[in-house]
């Protein structure tokens, strides 16, 4: 019985290894970028970290999560348009992404943009029903947009 327990953890054994050759092999161009990206912006290089998740913007499979990061980017420059701009189209993008909406509401509260942020909490409250706190800054955002209307719905 032990010879067939040893036996069987060496086969896998040999598996999982040949496994993790394949992944190590694999050209991943994109994904190198954008930790490349994250990189340089982890080390204060701004200007080049722009341009990397301006590039990786341009292709639709990384679209939503460069803009993400570029809305983050921008916000740190202080181009705050930019910054609206970028995690608008994200949120238009992957609407199913919660962070993203999160990340849209945080900052329209910063900038002041009550309407926005409220809108952002309602999108939030339909992905979290059960989240009550979404609900309540969203109305909370209506009532400051003096839009009552909306914050009862």
């Amino acid at each position: 019985m032990k010879y067939y327990i040893l036996l069987f953890f060496l086969m896998f054994l040999a598996l999982h290894a040949g496994a993790q050759q394949d992944l190590s092999q694999l050209n991943l161009p994109r994904e190198a970028s954008l930790l490349e990206a994250i990189k340089q912006e982890a080390i204060g290089n701004l200007p080049k970290a722009a341009e990397l998740f301006e590039k990786l913007a341009e292709s639709q499979d990384s679209r939503s999560t460069a803009l993400f990061y570029l809305a983050r980017l921008y916000r740190k420059s202080g181009r705050h348009e930019d910054a609206i701009k970028a995690i608008t189209e994200c949120t238009r993008l992957a609407q199913s992404n919660k962070w993203f909406w999160v990340y849209q509401a945080n900052l329209m509260d910063e900038y002041g943009r009550n309407q926005s942020a409220a809108e952002a909490y309602a999108a939030l409250s339909r992905l979290e029903p059960d989240n009550y706190t979404m609900y309540d800054n969203a109305a909370l955002r209506f009532c400051k947009q003096k839009n009552p209307e909306e914050a009862l719905e």
